[in-house]
């Protein structure tokens, strides 16, 4: 019978590990996760070395709640072609999944998937299907996280967002 291979020592590690890959998939920024995995180290060590404590606990669960939040990031998806090729990969590419952020340098497009739909935050939208309504309105602002991300990268690549409606969605 072959020894158990043990994973973690506690549930913080345990905990650490699974959203340090979750993290790495999806979160914008490494040095975001590898800030947040310090700081959970840190106030774990926290919480065994001083248990009576209750600000500890209060900091670690602070820890893996920002971790949590990275995980939730959606990925981002960088295309070199059009956004007609880019719309054909959501429709096929099972790693682009709904909320993942879609880019299209060449044409100027930043979007989000919906579900099986590419929806462009920026103001050209080539292939993409464009907004009725403001970003944050839209479906009662349920793809925020999305939309956040979206219009952030949207601005750095100085992109203009949409401000009138394109096709609908």
């Amino acid at each position: 019978m072959t020894e158990p291979m043990i994973i973690a020592q506690d549930v913080t590690e345990a905990v650490a590990a699974v959203l340090a890959g979750l993290a790495r998939v999806y979160a914008d920024s490494p040095l975001q996760v590898g800030e947040g995995l310090l700081e959970l180290g840190n106030a774990d060590r926290a919480v065994r070395d001083y248990p009576e404590q209750a600000g500890a606990m209060a900091v670690r669960d602070h820890a893996v709640s920002k971790l949590l939040e990275l995980a939730r990031l959606p990925k981002v998806h960088r295309f070199d072609g059009t956004t007609a090729e880019a719309y054909d990969a959501t429709q096929c590419c099972d790693d682009i999944r709904d909320g993942d952020v879609l880019v299209v340098e060449a044409e100027g497009v930043v979007g989000f998937l919906d579900a099986a739909w590419p929806v462009a935050v920026t103001e050209a939208h080539g292939e993409f299907h464009g907004l009725k309504t403001p970003a944050h309105e839209y479906k009662d602002g349920s793809c925020a996280a999305s939309i956040d991300s979206a219009e952030r990268i949207a601005a750095e690549l100085g992109f203009p967002l949409a401000v009138k409606p394109a096709h609908a969605v």
